[in-house]
């Protein structure tokens, strides 16, 4: 049996400019992990759980990251990449001061999520 090497791919979506955007990590877990502490400056730590499909991760003053499983179908890894891309917005529109009940606001999550699933469906096909 051939063991095949652990992969996570990295995928940068931009929302309205650079100044904004969304990371996007499909695949391994573990190096998923260390990817983000390396990120955040932190020593390692365990941000994704093994039960976890997914998963935002956001604070001030760094961009969102959402992390999807790089082995789930093609329905849940939509799904899940979906649910977890609404996260990461609202955590861009809390730092701008939106609010997702007005239009202005309302429009800026759907076409954020929308660019999030296109851009990352561009780069990666999840199990059909």
């Amino acid at each position: 049996m051939k063991l095949t090497k652990p992969k996570l791919k990295i995928i940068d979506v931009q929302i309205l400019n650079d100044t904004y955007k969304v990371y996007v990590y499909i695949g391994d877990r573990i190096l998923a992990n260390k990817k983000i502490s390396k990120y955040l400056n932190e020593p390692y730590k365990e941000w994704i759980q093994k039960n976890n499909r997914g998963k935002s991760i956001y604070y001030e003053k760094i961009h969102p990251i959402i992390w999807i499983d790089g082995n789930l179908d093609y329905m849940t890894g939509i799904g899940t990449l979906s649910h977890e891309a609404v996260h990461a917005v609202s955590s861009i529109m809390d730092y701008l001061a939106m609010d997702c009940r007005d239009l202005s606001g309302n429009e800026f999550l759907a076409h954020s999520v929308g660019a999030i699933v296109r851009k990352t469906l561009q780069s990666f096909n999840f199990n059909k």
